[in-house]
């Protein structure tokens, strides 16, 4: 968690010192959702009903060609392990929490479409509780592991006019990340994950109010290099919806 903090103020930090050394900024604020499920392999034996992601949205236009954004999205949920009777497996309970974050370098290719360069960060943690099992186990037992990626990600996004004010937007990008598994009482694990992440969505730009609605999908998915090759990836799917308030600086 520490290592998300830092991060994040090292975004802001990056904000504020590239509105303040540009005349005339447009700098873009506001708050973005995502209500997703979350398939995971079956052989995790986790079962998770989908949940709500939220949280800020930021952009700053550097300059005709460039511009910069991020997103932090935020959930904490519930999710069961459900009791397997024949490898004497209770129902497990886990308390999880998860941060989802892409901050982005944008380069205007065209007036439709742009390059995408960025970072991406995925961090979760998940506190299990195991219930009673005497006289081996006589109270409930909390186990806490947490899961942790930072890399690079790149990609394409566009932009087209439908009619009027309103807009259809999309971006798909990849992206390769270096994680790290800390469970506790045993030794960290470290490998590497690699995926894509795909958005489509419908903007609406109400003029008088300098905000911009936004709603749509959102598509992510990834494994990492120490899974077997036949083995599904892990998949984040769900609707998006989002709004932000436009002003110069």
């Amino acid at each position: 968690m520490k290592k998300i903090l830092v991060s994040l103020f090292l975004f802001i930090s990056l904000f504020t010192f590239a509105a303040s050394s540009i005349n005339a900024a447009v700098l873009s604020a506001g708050a973005s959702t995502w209500y997703t499920t979350w398939d995971l392999p079956s052989e995790a034996g986790v079962e998770i009903d989908p949940f709500l992601l939220y949280g800020p949205l930021l952009s700053v236009k550097l300059s005709q060609d460039f511009s910069l954004s991020t997103v932090f999205l935020y959930s904490n949920f519930d999710a069961v392990s459900p009791e397997d009777p024949a490898y004497s497996q209770p129902e497990i309970t886990f308390d999880m929490t998860r941060i989802d974050s892409d901050t982005a370098l944008n380069y205007r290719l065209t007036d439709k479409l742009k390059l995408i360069t960025g970072l991406k960060v995925m961090w979760y943690k998940m506190a299990a509780t195991y219930p009673a099992d005497p006289p081996a186990m006589p109270e409930p037992q909390e186990i806490e592991s947490t899961h942790y990626g930072l890399g690079p990600a790149l990609g394409l996004s566009l932009t087209i006019p439908l009619y009027g004010n309103f807009f259809l937007m999309g971006n798909l990008s990849a992206m390769y990340l270096w994680t790290t598994s800390t469970h506790q009482e045993l030794d960290d694990e470290h490998s590497h994950e690699y995926g894509f992440n795909a958005g489509v969505s419908v903007a609406y730009y109400i003029a008088k109010a300098s905000v911009t609605v936004m709603l749509g999908g959102r598509y992510q998915s990834f494994t990492s290099d120490e899974a077997d090759d036949d083995e599904p990836w892990s998949t984040f799917y769900g609707v998006t919806l989002g709004a932000v308030y436009s002003f110069k600086i």
